[in-house]
């Protein structure tokens, strides 16, 4: 299975603050990022911590692969929970920045935006260099989404639930786990009908068990996998390739 950048950032952590890093991947695979997130913070100390996830995302890296082939798949808005500027250096690459980039925890003008097909970018966990805007820790993640049930009043919850019920996305590069986001998807389909189907490009389990319990997983949130052979991420090229050909 492919390791998501913000999985790799918190084992890389994991070992500067001296964590078990068996006992770490155990605690991601279980969804713990908030929890894991708040205690590395507890350990590195709020300037570290920071300084440790400029240095992650902030940087400015080469920009090969799919994330080209974006800007040619849609001219429309784009929705991530990546702190990093990949997309707007992809879209700006290819000449079709976005109007506006919109922080998820900020009331906005992006349910309009999208409805109308103008193209802006709902960065809903924050963008990298402000820990204003930020959703990580769990606490953070408390404050974005509500502390114990999804709280739909708020802002992110509001507008996130609002582009599910209403609008077909296609996700890319997400681990679609068991997290805060994944929990407010499911209480969308729990208080909808008619919701538009969802599909997500994503990697075949290692074995027949699993992919029976991850397409389950993913149905019961109205999310469609299509796979690709395990370990052979060079297929979601391919498979944008396609999409564009056909569009």
């Amino acid at each position: 299975m492919a390791i998501q950048a913000g999985e790799l950032f918190l084992l890389q952590l994991s070992k500067i603050a001296e964590i078990d890093c068996t006992e770490i991947e155990k605690r991601l695979d279980n969804g713990k990022y908030e929890e894991l997130s708040e205690e590395l913070i507890d350990k590195l100390g709020v300037p570290g911590f920071n300084e440790q996830l400029d240095n992650a995302f902030a940087m400015s890296k080469k920009m090969r692969g799919s994330v080209l082939l974006i800007p040619e798949l849609t001219k429309g808005s784009v929705i991530t929970t990546n702190f990093d500027t990949i997309l707007e250096r992809a879209f700006w690459i290819a000449d079709c920045p976005f109007q506006e980039m919109v922080i998820g925890n900020q009331k906005s003008e992006f349910i309009k935006a999208i409805t109308e097909g103008a193209s802006h970018l709902l960065k809903l966990h924050g963008n990298v260099g402000s820990t204003q805007s930020r959703v990580l820790t769990k606490s953070e993640y408390c404050d974005a989404y509500g502390s114990e049930e999804i709280d739909f009043n708020r802002p992110l919850p509001k507008a996130l639930s609002r582009v599910f019920a209403h609008n077909c996305l296609l996700f890319l590069g997400c681990s679609l786990g068991n997290d805060r986001t994944m929990k407010l998807f499911h209480d969308v389909v729990k208080k909808f009908d008619d919701l538009p189907n969802h599909y997500a490009i994503t990697e075949l389990p290692d074995d027949d068990k699993n992919i029976y319990e991850r397409e389950k997983f993913l149905n019961d949130h109205m999310i469609f996998p299509i796979w690709y052979p395990n370990g052979q991420h060079e297929c979601v090229e391919a498979f944008l390739t396609l999409l564009i050909k056909n569009k």
